[in-house]
């Protein structure tokens, strides 16, 4: 079931301290406003009560969605330069949730999941609205890689994020540009599925463990871990 706690969190600009009511797992099946908060930009977004800056608490956060078998762990966006440290997280909250600790029942009920560990909200919306628009999330990161080389650049700011399905385009932000809007059409992403031996290199590097992102390729993952891990749900 979905999950909350009372934290005490800091405004980014003026300092002042609130006390928040955060989710801390979300059953996604059974909360379609939660959803829809997440694809709209406005989970977690709470508004200082000293200067009214509204701001995004990017705490860990479980995401489970047992219709769609998704089973995802977002961390907090700064861990991500440590995530060889943390993208297994996701790996062991599953098998001890469904497998290691479970009843029968949920063991039987445990296969065919979508297991992920995303850092920051941003990623989490990314992976969310390409799971329920039916993508496959391993290819789009393949087809980020050839935007930011072809179209961007290959720096971790150029990262593009999905955020909506728009009439057959997918529509991405860019850090680097936040007044604008990257639409590519859908049929770029088909195209690159169907012939996947041309990109079969960059498909293993994205790959390798549940953090599938290009990510990968920007960040070594060495960094010394610093961020808060996620509880067993």
């Amino acid at each position: 079931m979905t999950s909350y706690a009372t934290r005490k969190v800091s405004c980014p600009r003026c300092g002042h301290e609130d006390s928040c009511r955060l989710t801390v797992a979300v059953r996604a099946e059974d909360e379609p406003e939660l959803v829809e908060d997440l694809r709209a930009g406005r989970l977690r977004v709470f508004a200082c009560s000293a200067c009214e800056h509204a701001y995004a608490v990017d705490d860990p956060l479980a995401w489970l969605d047992f219709e769609r078998k998704h089973w995802i762990v977002c961390l907090p966006a700064g861990g991500e330069h440590a995530w060889r440290t943390y993208e297994n997280d996701s790996m062991t909250a599953w098998r001890e949730s469904m497998v290691t600790h479970a009843p029968p029942l949920v063991r039987d009920m445990s296969g065919g999941f979508t297991v992920r560990t995303v850092f920051g909200l941003a990623a989490l919306r990314d992976k969310v609205v390409a799971l329920h628009a039916g993508l496959d999330d391993a290819w789009l990161e393949v087809l980020k890689l050839d935007i930011m080389r072809s179209v961007l650049r290959f720096v971790p700011e150029d990262r593009p994020r999905l955020i909506d399905m728009r009439d057959e385009a997918m529509i991405f932000t860019v850090a680097t540009r936040p007044d604008e809007l990257l639409s590519i059409p859908r049929s770029t992403y088909d195209a690159l599925c169907m012939d996947p031996l041309s990109w079969l290199a960059a498909h293993e590097e994205v790959t390798r463990g549940p953090y599938v992102d290009v990510g990968r390729l920007l960040f070594s993952g060495r960094a010394e871990a610093s961020v808060e891990s996620l509880p067993q749900p």
